[in-house]
């Protein structure tokens, strides 16, 4: 029976541990893709345009081209931290990104997770409707700092529209062969997304051209905002007055609705005996 015992308490601790471990490395997963949530999956305040990554996989984005020797180009759009594009540093780095919708950019997102690889530092951005294109559209050069994690560029400025967007490095940091990119993201607005957003917007109302009968007694500078208590001042003003003249001829002010005067009504002359 003790040996039993002893060999119940060890399976029920090794199960514990099992559970422990289990639980631990699903909390670490969920962190990783925490890491790399991109910036349109963030909670966003109320009254803001929420800026999708218009180039996520996910959505039907892909590499259009890029350079021969970029290995892997298309997991720069993927959410896997552990997969990513790499490149010989010295020569031209390129690739071009069909996005899912035609859209206003707003912000370039980049990343690089690998500790034993150089990282994009200095870099350019283009857009387009078309590919290939006539004229590409510069959208901006940045310079990316050398950290793990992703960096957000914004776009100064009113975004330039397009359905292609092409990337070309200008320089890189670090002494290793190879460069490698992790994530390239594109957040901007679509036409639809505008749309929507001029649609959830409160309607504007211009006091002077609503019905007579909206007013409800009142004056277009008092429903766009006017000095009410000027108004309201004066009419108790000449409320009062009116009060006052009655109170002299002995009539009482009897109001049936607002602003309206019962009529007054003299006594006749007492009959002579």
């Amino acid at each position: 029976n003790h040996s039993f015992k002893e060999f119940r308490e060890q399976k029920e601790k090794e199960e514990s541990e099992k559970g422990k471990s289990k639980a631990q490395t699903e909390r670490q997963k969920n962190d990783n893709e925490e890491e790399v949530e991109s910036e349109d999956e963030k909670p966003k305040p109320k009254g803001k345009m929420i800026q999708k990554n218009y180039a996520d996989i996910v959505c039907g984005a892909k590499i259009a081209d890029n350079k021969k020797d970029f290995k892997n180009a298309a997991s720069v759009l993927n959410k896997d931290k552990d997969s990513y594009a790499m490149i010989p540093c010295e020569g031209p780095i390129w690739f071009v990104v069909e996005l899912c919708d035609t859209i206003q950019i707003t912000a370039i997102q980049l990343a690089n997770f690998e500790l034993f690889a150089s990282s994009i530092h200095e870099f350019k951005v283009y857009t387009s409707e078309a590919y290939p294109p006539k004229e590409w559209t510069h959208v901006g050069t940045f310079a990316a700092k050398n950290k793990r994690e992703m960096e957000k560029f914004e776009i100064s400025g009113q975004g330039q529209y397009g359905k292609y967007v092409k990337f070309e490095k200008i320089s890189h940091k670090g002494k290793e062969h190879f460069c490698v990119l992790t994530a390239f993201q594109v957040l901007g607005l679509s036409m639809v997304d505008e749309y929507e957003e001029q649609q959830a917007q409160p309607e504007t109302i211009d006091p002077y051209e609503l019905p007579i009968d909206s007013f409800d007694g009142t004056e277009p500078s008092e429903v766009a905002g006017g000095d009410k208590s000027l108004i309201v001042g004066a009419k108790n003003a000449v409320k009062n007055i009116v009060d006052s003249a009655l109170g002299v001829l002995g009539v009482t002010n009897k109001e049936g609705e607002e602003g309206v005067t019962a009529p007054v009504t003299a006594e006749a002359p007492p009959t002579p005996t």
